[in-house]
């Protein structure tokens, strides 16, 4: 009976073996298997040597091995080695999606976009520097290879970026040749209030920082209208409360806009690139002298914009209707001085005696010697008059919606 008792626990001793030695976890020497086994062997009458180590004794016991072994710890493996492939699989997705964005060339943009205003002004853009580019004819000039689709690429030099890849004269792209840029393509659409007003803003705060260095004399072409009136018009607060620097407004009337260049300030053309360097008009004091503003040179706004600039040239603002053959400086101060009339010109209508205005003559005795006398026109209504009127006409309208209205009966 002990000898079968004894085989059945070695062969249940050697099946928890085989279940753990599965496991990652149990990693032990073949000694410490060999005398767990011999121990679980032993019979409840056999003694423990006193040389033994009782450490080893309880960690190799079948207790310890089937807590090693148990579900909760498989699951726990399972649960660790199922992150760690998750993990990886992430990482390799992310590393392939980057490497596919990496392959992928980025969106080009086309070349042949004749309706496009910025793409116009880069490519001018590029004839800017005075080093790679010379004043050239009219019929060759910088906007006419811009609205062609050239592009200045060295010392009088052009290309066809983006498109035939040809340089100088060589053959045109079929598209560029068949058709240009329409003629306004230089347009600044100044009749716009939305357009003007946040233009002018933007340039004055730009010019704001850099006040100091502005000119003191400013030569104003003929026929340009007041600054004071033409500030008078604009809408109250319209550079903020406190009082506006004069000649930053007058850059901005015409055009200009004010960077720091370093640490020079440089007022600049966003249209036709051109720049003026602020501190040849500006002398600095000696000891012992003081800059008088009379000697400076006057500083021409206009002038100094490049001759194709729509702020100079009427022909590259090409303006429609009443605005034709006008510049864009011309075209910004008529807009402001028709886009509000001050309080001090609106007349006091009631204060002031009418007058009456002939339109016409009528044979009408109007003396006692029966002498003929003129028709006299009705006098022209007051300011009071017209508001009177309008209140009417909207009490008539009002009466007569009321009378067209029909009232439906709520259902019951």
């Amino acid at each position: 009976m002990a000898v079968a008792l004894s085989t059945s626990k070695r062969k249940f001793d050697k099946l928890l073996d085989n279940l753990t030695n599965d496991s990652p976890r149990s990693s032990r020497p073949n000694s410490a298997g060999s005398l767990s086994r011999t121990n679980i062997g032993r019979t409840s009458n056999d003694t423990i040597s006193p040389t033994s180590n009782p450490t080893t004794e309880t960690n190799t016991t079948p207790a310890a091995k089937r807590l090693r072994g148990s579900p909760q710890s498989i699951r726990e493996i399972a649960r660790e080695r199922l992150e760690a492939k998750k993990k990886a699989a992430a990482a390799e997705a992310e590393a392939r999606a980057q490497a596919l964005a990496s392959s992928i060339p980025a969106r080009r943009q086309p070349n042949y976009i004749p309706w496009s205003h910025d793409v116009f002004l880069a490519r001018l853009k590029t004839f800017a520097d005075v080093k790679l580019w010379t004043p050239k004819p009219d019929v060759i000039s910088e906007v006419e290879w811009a609205k062609r689709g050239w592009v200045c690429e060295g010392i009088n030099r052009v290309a066809c970026k983006g498109g035939c890849e040809c340089r100088v004269v060589v053959r045109l792209r079929p598209k560029w040749r068949r058709a240009g840029c329409k003629t306004d393509i230089y347009h600044l659409p100044l009749a716009k209030r939305s357009y003007w007003q946040q233009g002018l803003l933007e340039r004055y705060k730009s010019l704001e920082g850099i006040k100091e260095q502005l000119p003191a004399r400013i030569g104003t072409p003929e026929g340009a209208r007041s600054l004071e009136s033409l500030v008078e018009r604009l809408p109250a607060g319209f550079f903020g409360e406190e009082e506006p620097s004069q000649a930053a407004v007058e850059f901005a009337l015409y055009g200009w806009r004010g960077e720091m260049f370093g640490s020079t300030a440089l007022a600049s053309c966003p249209h036709c690139f051109s720049r003026i360097g602020l501190w040849m008009y500006k002398r600095e004091e000696t000891q012992g002298t003081k800059a008088h503003s009379n000697d400076l040179p006057a500083l021409n706004l206009v002038e100094n914009h490049r001759y194709h600039c729509p702020w100079r040239n009427a022909s590259s603002q090409a303006s429609p209707g009443e605005l034709k053959g006008l510049a864009g400086w011309q075209v910004l101060q008529k807009v402001i001085t028709n886009s509000r009339r001050p309080p001090s010109e609106i007349p006091q209508l009631l204060d002031e005696p009418q007058t009456p205005r002939p339109v016409s003559v009528g044979m009408e005795p109007a003396t006692p010697d029966g002498a003929m006398s003129r028709v006299e026109s009705p006098i022209r209504p007051t300011t009071a008059d017209l508001v009177a009127a309008d209140k009417a006409r909207l009490s008539k309208l009002a009466r007569l919606k009321r009378m067209m209205s029909f009232k439906t009966k709520p259902k019951k």
